[in-house]
């Protein structure tokens, strides 16, 4: 007992170890990040971007932690939707000086923080309380890229006044490279470079961050060293220098509503929805790779409400920066100790102990491994999305994120953000107009529907079967690749030296949705049927597509439209051999069935004396399903249809037989149970031999079995050969 309580003890020890060093880590990701959210000339306001920081991230930290499904989840102010922040205060900034040169943009600015984490938030929240997580993944990886690659370098550019207080632009650059400067950014451009090669080439998660503490530690022992105070230190541009946390109550009087310039936040509301857009796409993204490195079912929608809720809480309360679990943390946590919210909590009270209490704790610390962090994030971003993305995707696709990273570059976000959607949506339109939307094209003549009919009937089908034409679709539809299919179907309607289509078929049982100018093009096909006297059968439609369709095309006397494809082309062929009068109708008896098989006609009599002749009213079940086989039957007259029966009591039509067709015969020969059920259709008039009769003939008359036993074969043999024409058109694309 006692041995088992010291067990827990120590255990819990090490969660609280654990739950300390990710805050201490949050702690230097999310200082440089509220320095970075109010740059250059805003730089006065640093106080309260490292407050809301620290205060958006122990919020997050601590409702996170407590209600994610992933309890070991530690949360932190996210660097893309920081640098988002950026670049709306910026403008922001720059909107009130040229319009309010007398007014102070901090209560605008602060007020735009905490209503743009609110929104965010509540959007999360809905997002997954209606189930709608799985949307975002629909959004082309190439913007995602694109941008991300343009954060990479928001963030680089960013650095520079964090290390130098001098903007990185081609005008400082004999400032930055004067001694007492360089003194300030080497050091931190060092730290930059060997944090990303730790980060992509170290196999311990933990290094990168063990290096930032020995780079803290060397830091103070060469101020020890060379007898270095803070002041001078500080006086040389190394620490930070009056950069603290402000009082909650000095944050809360910032918030100055009346102060606000409500029309200049409305002008930059396009930075909330991308906002909106990365966080979304990020957290998922951040989700699903958690999912998969610690091999557990994660719950999108139940995330998304439960980080919406968190962001949303943390900015009533006067964040406003959004938050959501770090992935690298997430899995050194389920690496180094086992799963606990303990870890998360703790971490959240380091937060908040270093916003209540680290004021002398910022100043004395050096600025260049701050920045060097940073550097190593926008450099991680660059190389993953503009050197990694080379051997992952295609030259189009890397085309598009470099066009969209050089915009975001030379033009800025806004632009990157407008050029991005119109580039993929030129290159989608490209890209899949070129996909082969026609699955097949086929006629009557190699597919037929399952009905089977007499034999001079199939002869018809296989001699003139070219009037029915038959096309099946794939893929999503849209104004490009369905021009394209009517276009190539209106050519065959027109080409000279062909047989004439008089039915077509177009199945849609592949085509998942379309969009509404695809509705166009096929009211301009059905148009275009109508003149040349062909009729159109429209099958498999979805209801979703079918609410798209014009009401012209539905109302249209030569349309029409079936739930299969096997029911439209079994309509056509009935309507095309009705329209056939030319050839007369031979008799479908059993006598000229056996007739072409068998050397002598007495022999025909012999046979047929063998089996019974019977006629059996509408919808009787003559063979059913599961039963013993010891029956085969040949449909004289009427129509016959072969159903199956799931064990819920569904019923599937399999076929339909018509007057001329032998069936049962396979569970006959070979001794099986039933497969399907078979009922007439129409009042039908048919021969039927038992398994008795059967053994009989082959023992008295082994000749006329001979003949039997051919019929049957050759029967078989034409529906297999069909089966074979019909497999070898579909593998052709015919």
């Amino acid at each position: 007992m006692e041995k088992s309580t010291q067990a827990l003890f120590l255990d819990t020890l090490k969660l609280f170890g654990v739950g300390l060093f990710n805050g201490l880590i949050i702690i230097i990701i999310t200082l440089p990040l509220g320095l970075l959210v109010l740059p250059g000339t805003l730089s006065i306001y640093a106080s309260y971007g490292v407050t809301l920081a620290l205060l958006s991230t122990t919020l997050s930290c601590l409702l996170i932690s407590m209600t994610s499904e992933l309890k070991s989840a530690v949360s932190r102010t996210q660097n893309t939707s920081v640098a988002v922040l950026l670049l709306a205060n910026v403008a922001i900034a720059d909107k009130i000086a040229l319009l309010f040169p007398h007014d102070s943009p901090l209560p605008t600015l602060l007020v735009g923080i905490m209503l743009s984490g609110l929104v965010v938030g509540i959007f999360l929240y809905f997002l997954g309380k209606f189930n709608l997580g799985n949307l975002f993944r629909y959004i082309p990886y190439t913007v995602i890229g694109g941008f991300l690659a343009g954060t990479g370098w928001l963030i680089l550019k960013g650095c520079w006044p964090i290390l130098t207080n001098i903007a990185l632009t081609s005008g400082n650059l004999t400032v930055l490279l004067s001694k007492p400067i360089l003194i300030q950014w080497i050091p931190g451009l060092f730290v930059g470079l060997t944090l990303c090669l730790l980060t992509r080439f170290s196999r311990k998660i933990y290094y990168p961050y063990l290096f930032f503490f020995c780079v803290f530690l060397l830091f103070y022992i060469t101020l020890f060293a060379t007898h270095t105070s803070l002041a001078e230190a500080r006086s040389m541009g190394l620490l930070f220098g009056n950069v603290s946390p402000v009082s909650l109550m000095t944050l809360y009087h910032g918030f100055d509503f009346s102060a606000v310039h409500w029309s200049v936040l409305m002008d930059q509301s396009f930075y909330l929805l991308l906002l909106v857009l990365l966080t979304t796409v990020g957290l998922l993204l951040n989700t699903s790779s958690v999912e998969v490195l610690t091999k557990k079912n994660i719950d999108f929608n139940r995330e998304l409400k439960t980080n919406g809720l968190a962001t949303a809480i943390s900015s009533a309360l006067g964040g406003g920066f959004v938050g959501y679990p770090t992935l690298s943390l997430c899995i050194m946590n389920q690496r180094i100790a086992k799963e606990s919210r303990i870890i998360g909590i703790t971490a959240g009270f380091t937060c908040l102990a270093m916003l209540l209490f680290g004021t002398f704790v910022l100043n004395s610390m050096p600025r260049f491994p701050f920045a060097g962090f940073l550097i190593a994030l926008g450099l991680e971003f660059l190389i993953s999305w503009l050197y990694d993305i080379w051997f992952k995707l295609n030259a189009w696709d890397c085309s598009i994120i470099l066009i969209i990273f050089a915009f975001i570059v030379f033009e800025g976000f806004l632009s990157g953000f407008i050029v991005g959607l119109l580039v993929s949506s030129v290159f989608f339109s490209l890209k899949y107009s070129q996909i082969k939307v026609i699955k097949s094209a086929l006629t009557a003549k190699v597919r037929r529907s399952s009905v089977d009919r007499e034999e001079y009937l199939k002869e018809l089908l296989h001699k003139h079967g070219d009037a029915i034409y038959i096309i099946q679709l794939q893929g999503y539809l849209f104004f490009g690749n369905t021009n394209s299919v009517t276009t190539t179907i209106m050519q065959r309607l027109q080409a000279v030296g062909l047989t004439q289509i008089r039915y077509l078929i177009l199945d849609f049982k592949e085509v998942p949705s379309m969009d509404s100018s695809s509705s166009l093009s096929l009211l301009k096909l059905s148009n275009f049927t109508q003149l040349s006297n062909v009729q159109t059968i429209f099958t498999g439609i979805s209801k979703e597509i079918t609410e798209t369709l014009p009401v012209e095309l539905k109302e249209n006397k030569k349309t029409r439209f079936f739930n299969t494809l096997d029911r439209g082309l079994a309509w056509s062929e009935e309507m095309f051999l009705n329209e056939i009068t030319s050839i007369g109708k031979p008799s479908t008896t059993l006598q000229n069935a056996l007739l072409p098989f068998a050397l002598q006609c007495s022999d025909i009599q012999k046979l047929v004396a063998f089996f019974d002749s019977n006629t059996l009213p509408e919808e009787y079940i003559f063979i059913s399903q599961g039963s013993p086989s010891s029956d085969m039957y040949f449909i004289e007259s009427g129509t016959v249809e072969i159903f199956l029966t799931s064990p819920m009591g569904v019923k599937t039509r399999l076929r339909t037989l018509s007057a001329g067709v032998i069936v049962g015969e396979i569970g006959l020969y070979l001794d099986l149970p039933r497969t399907a059920s078979v009922k007439t259709k129409t009042v039908c008039t048919i021969w039927h031999l038992s398994l008795e009769k059967l053994n009989q003939l082959e023992i008295e008359e082994p000749e006329l079995a001979s003949i039997l036993h051919h019929y049957v074969a050759c029967q078989n043999m034409v529906r297999l050969n069909y089966a074979n024409e019909l497999v070898s058109a579909l593998q052709d694309g015919r």
